[in-house]
């Protein structure tokens, strides 16, 4: 084997080392890429998580508080009017609050006095306690009683009507903390006196003393102490709204209270090694809510699991390149030895010529290819510039309200207002879900382009009718479906989105309970193009093109639920699709809304 044989094989091995190792270092950097992508998106959707669930425990903080101010605006409250009150406030938080409670100071002297203006409204009305054996009996004889004197809602929380919180280890240091310091306090987990089965929870409590506020003194504050108001507060719950979220993305929720060295968690088994602990505030408590990532970590096995694919094939092109370019040389060897011959020497020129006449096309189509692409970003970064400023200006709508309620709120609190605040409140958890579903219709709308295309054989005749009645019209809504709807491949879901957003509209913005929507398509060559016609109000030509902008309603959204998204997540998907939407109406009555779908998609 001669010199320039074994210089060629030196440099294929130096092309395949090269070639293994740059494949080697790709994987590494691959790897650490998806791990923190993964890391980042965990605990994005970790810190969401413990957001809703500290808002939720916060809400219960302000409705004890609402209470607390209540019965320090009033002289004298009644069984009627602690009512009212109290479904006020549990009618918008009844996945959170088990009950709300008044626990007047009893002298031990006045029980039977106590008792007995109580079963004015309740005649079976006595205070009780616990036995050793757990039951529920009348209590004994005591200098002083906290027994529960309203509960709302009643019914399900009946049993505790009357129970002596004085007659429990737990609940009486907690009330002594609260009547001593003036300040709010939660117990740590305890059993719920109001259920039959073990079912656990804990209470919040707040100090009402005479006059108002009492002075900064322990003995003062015993003697002018009135009572408390009590939030009894379920611990599954109240974790149940932040539970929706973790089981959606597939995670595993713990609650733990840290105040506790000991004994099971609040919620859920506690066994993860690998999670992201949020500290809740909580009255008087330490809490800290773990979010546990087993999917993530399947993720992360699935991921390296396409690595390794990538390593071993970086592997096989390195070697298969080191292969190539041997041969290649070899057979350029062999051309020089016939490069003698005049003949074959012209045509290789002629074969070369030819093959950088192609290579000449093929680099001025990717060019062109390019070229498109860049289009493409430039039109993206404008549309991220139009999100960014709309969304900016709308969602500051929905805080300035919340900001002004909270405002409203506070100075009739502190003026012993309280006509207004429960109003005032439903209109504060009011602003504060739209807010919740405009940041929705936001991330959906973002996700659009990015949501992974599902091809499947989709029925548009079956579909449309389906969905019709998911929307759950009106008893007088029609649906009637003209002419023949194709069965053709595509991709499901965003087609399903587009026809559930104009069925929706229709029926949302309709003007009467009686309506009817017709639907039709007709085929072209490359497209179909279908048209959904309702009996509406209509739109006035002047705002044909400002529908599609985000957050773009034509009635106060006061009027009308919704985020204004709907028709502009219908033409991001449709022109996702290489598609166009438009729509017809002169304004006085009626719209025709049509949208073109590739036969390709």
């Amino acid at each position: 084997m001669n010199k320039a044989r074994y210089k060629l094989l030196f440099t294929c091995c130096l092309i395949a080392c090269v070639g293994v190792f740059g494949t080697y270092r790709l994987s590494i950097e691959t790897e650490d890429e998806l791990a923190l992508q993964k890391d980042l998106r965990f605990k994005a959707i970790a810190e969401e998580i413990s957001k809703r669930f500290q808002e939720d425990v916060n809400i219960g903080v302000v409705n004890l508080l609402s209470l607390q101010a209540f019965y320090h605006a009033s002289k004298d409250v009644s069984v009627e009017s602690f009512k009212a009150f109290s479904s006020t406030i549990i009618g918008t938080n009844k996945h959170n609050i088990q009950a709300l409670e008044w626990i007047p100071k009893v002298n031990g002297l006045q029980r039977e006095k106590f008792e007995a203006s109580i079963k004015k409204s309740y005649p079976s009305f006595y205070i009780k306690e616990r036995n050793s054996a757990g039951k529920l009996v009348k209590s004994t004889k005591k200098s002083i009683y906290y027994p529960v004197a309203f509960v709302e809602p009643y019914l399900p929380n009946q049993v505790a009507h009357g129970f002596d919180l004085n007659s429990s280890e737990k609940r009486r240091a907690s009330l002594e903390f609260v009547r001593n310091t003036g300040a709010f306090s939660a117990t740590a987990a305890i059993r719920l006196v109001q259920e039959k089965e073990e079912s656990y929870g804990f209470l919040m409590f707040a100090p009402v003393y005479q006059g108002g506020q009492s002075q900064n003194k322990e003995g003062y504050r015993a003697d002018s102490l009135l009572g408390f108001v009590l939030g009894v507060y379920r611990i599954d719950g109240l974790i149940s709204n932040a539970n929706k979220r973790a089981n959606k993305e597939g995670l595993t929720l713990t609650l733990v209270d840290l105040g506790q060295k000991s004994g099971a968690p609040l919620y859920g088994v506690g066994n993860s090694e690998s999670y992201y602990g949020f500290e809740i505030d909580l009255p008087n408590r330490r809490w800290e809510l773990r979010v546990s990532a087993e999917s993530i970590l399947q993720e992360r096995t699935r991921a390296q699991v396409i690595i390794n694919w990538l390593a071993v094939s970086g592997v096989f092109v390195s070697l298969l390149l080191a292969l190539f370019y041997y041969f290649f040389q070899v057979a350029a060897d062999n051309g020089r030895k016939v490069k003698k011959l005049g003949e074959s020497l012209k045509t290789h020129n002629q074969s070369l010529e030819q093959t950088i006449a192609v290579r000449t096309k093929a680099l001025e189509k990717t060019n062109t290819a390019l070229s498109e692409h860049v289009q493409e970003l430039e039109k993206s970064n404008r549309d991220l510039d139009s999100f960014a400023y709309v969304a900016s200006h709308d969602l500051k709508a929905p805080l300035r309200g919340i900001d002004q309620l909270a405002t409203w709120i506070t100075e009739d609190l502190e003026e012993g207002k309280m006509e207004e605040v429960p109003g005032n409140l439903l209109l504060l958890r009011q602003r504060a879900q739209r807010l919740g579903l405009l940041l929705n219709d936001l991330l959906a709308y973002s996700r659009i382009t990015r949501t992974e295309k599902v091809i499947e054989e989709v029925n548009s005749r079956t579909l449309v009718e389906e969905i019709f009645q998911l929307t759950s019209p009106p008893p007088n809504f029609k649906l009637s479906i003209q002419g023949d709807m194709p069965i053709f491949s595509t991709a499901s879901a965003p087609f399903e989105q587009v026809v559930l957003n104009l069925l929706s509209n229709a029926i949302k913005h309709h003007d009467r309970p009686d309506g009817h929507i017709q639907v039709s398509c007709h085929e072209y060559q490359a497209y179909y193009e279908f048209c959904f016609e309702d009996d509406g109000p209509g739109i006035h030509p002047d705002y044909h093109e400002q529908i599609f902008d985000l957050f773009k309603t034509l009635r106060p959204r006061d009027e009308v639920e919704g985020s204004g998204m709907g028709l502009a997540m219908i033409k991001r998907i449709v022109e996702e699709f290489k598609g166009k939407v438009r729509v017809e109406s002169t304004g006085d009555k009626g719209c025709k809304f049509y949208f073109t779908w590739s036969k390709m998609a």
